[in-house]
């Protein structure tokens, strides 16, 4: 392993060496040239001099590519990011302000269904494609004496829905079911996260819901996905 550093350590190192060997490769075919000097007339002879000049250059070409695809590489893999670690607890989400949501209902004393419930809520304003008080989800628990539930909270079909209901009158697929009313569901966001905050919640509701609110209400800074998902179905949204 210390051998490979010190070989591939240096960016610099292996472009070097290239060139040493491209060098020392030059001075091995010159004196092969000069040695086969007095019988290189004869057609074979010539031949396999100009294959075997042939395979120096291909080999130190080689060698040139293989240096380069071994210095990306190791420039790729210095610059990757530590992992993120945490002695106490640690809120992932895939919005920064929903995390950093529940990363505060960790330190003001919540557990982590409270916290969960509260970035569930933030991520309904900050990231509405994906976390919205108007779809579903589920929730699996582990306690910290190893026990496990799970939550369904998926969204169901309304009482009357039908069989048919996205089908016109030749049975062919409507885009009912894509857009328009008729394409929710009931809702079940809501209710799972009040089932999951009873059972099994330390803070007050309010206190979860409130951070929501207030981003709703005081604003955030738009990320580009968000905007660019508003504006791409800004004209789905106004019919």
């Amino acid at each position: 392993m210390g051998h490979h550093q010190e070989k591939y350590g240096s960016p610099l190192q292996e472009p070097l060496n290239a060139a040493l060997a491209l060098h020392q490769h030059r001075q091995i075919a010159q004196r092969a040239r000069e040695r086969s000097a007095w019988f290189s007339k004869t057609p074979f002879v010539r031949q396999t001099t100009s294959f075997q000049a042939d395979r120096l250059a291909f080999m130190r070409r080689l060698r040139l590519v293989t240096s380069l695809v071994c210095s990306l590489s190791l420039i790729t893999v210095s610059s990757a990011k530590e992992p993120v670690r945490a002695q106490h607890g640690m809120v992932v989400a895939q919005e920064p302000f929903a995390a950093d949501v529940g990363l505060e209902v960790l330190k003001n004393g919540g557990n982590a269904v409270d916290a969960a419930v509260a970035v569930g809520f933030a991520l309904a304003v900050t990231h509405p494609k994906a976390g919205n008080i108007g779809g579903g989800g589920f929730m699996l628990i582990r306690m910290a004496n190893g026990k496990t539930t799970f939550l369904d909270f998926r969204e169901a079909a309304p009482g009357k829905a039908s069989r048919d209901m996205y089908l016109d009158d030749k049975g062919n697929p409507t885009k009912d079911s894509i857009f328009g009313w008729r394409s929710s569901g009931i809702p079940g966001a809501v209710a799972g996260f009040a089932s999951a905050h009873k059972k099994f919640g330390t803070q007050k509701w309010q206190q979860l819901v409130d951070p929501a609110v207030k981003l709703a209400e005081q604003g955030f800074v738009v990320s580009p996905q968000l905007a660019h998902s508003l504006v791409s179905d800004n004209k789905a949204l106004a019919t």
